[in-house]
């Protein structure tokens, strides 16, 4: 009777030991999946910056991005390209030299610092306003922003301008990248210029010398 019990017992407990066994190799096998899994996350990890006013919802992927997200950077690129005074000029380029190319950066760093030297030795302000809707091409990766620029020597204001940039970019990791800031020159009076020829590659945005003659003001009759 006793030998019966015990045996049942004995039984009872090889079976759980057995449970056991199983239940430690399984999550043994769990946590060996797991850490493969976490190791892929962090190899693949990547930084995306997103503008902070951007509201609407994404898709971001090798090379590509939404129309949106592009086109957010384009307004952000060109605020701090194109509109700027002599105290600000120099930080704004700073930001805006983090989005270029890692290739472009060292030689734009001096374009763009020797810049601002000039801007703040001139008391130059510079506005741009966009007024037609940018045209992004997605294919060849750029996008034509149209306005207005408005400039001050001081307080002397010139004469505005119609003004159509390019900005080419490639996305990189999901991480935005410019490439090269280009004027996009007018056709002349002959007709319609030669797409390659009607940019004119402005690694800086146009700036106005300080001793520049401001146009004359209208006298009052």
């Amino acid at each position: 009777m006793h030998l019966n019990v015990f045996e049942k017992i004995l039984s009872n407990l090889m079976l759980e030991n057995r449970l056991v066994k199983c239940a430690i190799v399984t999550m043994a096998l769990v946590n060996v999946f797991l850490a493969i899994q976490v190791r892929q996350a962090f190899k693949h990890e990547r930084t995306i910056l997103v503008p902070a006013y951007l509201d609407s919802r994404v898709t971001i992927r090798d090379g590509y991005a939404s129309q949106d997200y592009i086109l957010s950077f384009g307004r952000v690129i060109s605020a701090l390209a194109f509109s700027y005074n002599s105290g600000s000029a120099r930080s704004q380029f700073g930001e805006l030299l983090q989005y270029y190319a890692p290739d472009k950066f060292s030689e734009e760093k001096k374009i763009f610092y020797d810049l601002a030297d000039t801007i703040e030795q001139g008391h130059i302000t510079s506005s741009f306003v966009i007024n037609q809707a940018i045209e992004l091409n997605q294919k060849d990766h750029t996008m034509t922003l149209v306005g207005t620029l408005k400039r001050w020597i001081d307080t002397r204001a010139l004469e505005a301008e119609s003004k159509s940039y390019m900005i080419e970019y490639r996305v990189v990791e999901g991480r935005f990248q410019v490439v090269s800031i280009s004027e996009r020159m007018p056709a002349d009076h002959k007709g319609p210029a030669k797409p390659k020829d009607a940019i004119k590659l402005i690694d800086t945005p146009t700036a106005v010398a300080p001793n520049a003659t401001a146009p004359a003001q209208p006298q009052s009759k």
